[in-house]
């Protein structure tokens, strides 16, 4: 189901900030907006929230997105009171965007699919949306790679000796620098 777009990375276009575009991860599984919703505009939301994520990832490219900055599996994105800073100073203070946020309640992307299996045994329901968002991260590591690949041969041709790190570098797996996969 994967959708790469070789003029993604070209494209001039407008981007929520990152903190707007974790959020819309955590929208896509939160059980507030999908399994244990009460209103039924709510029950759409998840369903909107991948939509978006995808569009903008098509769109414009994971790196132009700043998806490696949204990305984030850490607390590290919160400042010692708890509050996210947007890229314009200004604080999201929804709990879907601090402690309930899929990127604080799971130290790495590791971690959160293993969470995502565990939630789907446990709450059969649950894995519909689990398993969106899992195609999602995929499909974002892909294009991440691809982009960042390409990246990395266009600079390599130019200043040879540079390269990039990806979304989720470890001792196991190469680095393209920059990339979602990097911790």
């Amino acid at each position: 189901m994967t959708i790469h777009n070789a003029t993604a990375p070209q494209r001039a276009a407008y981007t929520p900030p990152p903190r707007h575009l974790a959020l819309l991860g955590t929208f896509a599984v939160h059980p507030k907006y999908t399994t244990h919703t009460k209103e039924p505009k709510n029950a759409r939301l998840s369903a909107q929230a991948v939509q978006c994520l995808r569009n903008i990832l098509h769109t414009v490219g994971p790196v132009n997105a700043k998806l490696d900055q949204a990305f984030v599996f850490t607390s590290q994105k919160e400042d010692s009171d708890g509050n996210q800073d947007n890229e314009w100073g200004e604080v999201l203070q929804t709990q879907l965007a601090r402690g309930s946020s899929v990127w604080q309640r799971a130290p790495d992307f590791w971690t959160a699919l293993g969470w995502a299996f565990r939630c789907a045994t446990s709450y059969p329901r649950r894995w519909h949306y689990w398993k969106v968002w899992v195609e999602l991260m995929i499909e974002v590591l892909e294009a991440d790679w691809d982009e960042r690949a390409r990246l990395d041969e266009e600079t390599s041709k130019s200043s040879p000796g540079s390269a990039s790190a990806p979304l989720l570098a470890g001792p196991q797996l190469p680095t393209v620098r920059g990339s979602i996969l990097s911790t």
